[in-house]
């Protein structure tokens, strides 16, 4: 299953200012800015929906190739028995 937050509900250059906060470039007056970006987005995504914050979930497709047959579950299966007299 893959789910991903949507980034238009991230400020527009909120990426550009994470990249400079670590790269120990952000200028005090760009981390009030991303301080402020933060904090809304700490008290606005907690009240929305979900589906809204998400989208709808994509499951992975993949495929099995193989053989997965009863004799691998069987008991003594993996080789022969005890002798018998």
């Amino acid at each position: 299953m893959d789910v991903q937050l949507k980034p238009e509900h991230y400020p527009e250059n909120f990426y550009p200012y994470k990249k400079k906060q670590a790269e120990g470039a952000l200028s005090p007056e760009e981390w009030e800015v991303l301080h402020g970006y933060m904090k809304d987005i700490i008290l606005k995504f907690p009240a929305m929906p979900f589906e809204e914050l998400f989208g709808r979930p994509e499951p992975y497709r993949f495929l099995f190739w193989g053989d997965l047959s009863r004799q691998y579950n069987r008991a003594g299966a993996a080789g022969p028995g005890p002798a018998s007299d």
